[in-house]
């Protein structure tokens, strides 16, 4: 497995798309945690304005 890796990292090329590969995945990830939530928050009655700052609340710690 680690020569795999290893074989990978060693192309440049490979290397720069798979560092973006994993940003998109992560930004992918992100939009995805906020949308699902949103929706819980949703279904339990929350109302956007309690969402709000706790969002807000996170960004700032």
């Amino acid at each position: 497995m680690y020569h795999l890796l290893e074989t990978l990292l060693a192309n440049t090329t490979t290397l720069v798309m798979v560092i973006v590969f994993g940003f998109v995945l992560l930004t992918l990830g992100a939009d995805w945690l906020v949308d699902g939530a949103s929706a819980l928050a949703k279904r339990f009655g929350i109302s956007n304005l309690v969402k709000t700052i706790f969002y807000m609340s996170l960004y700032i710690s």
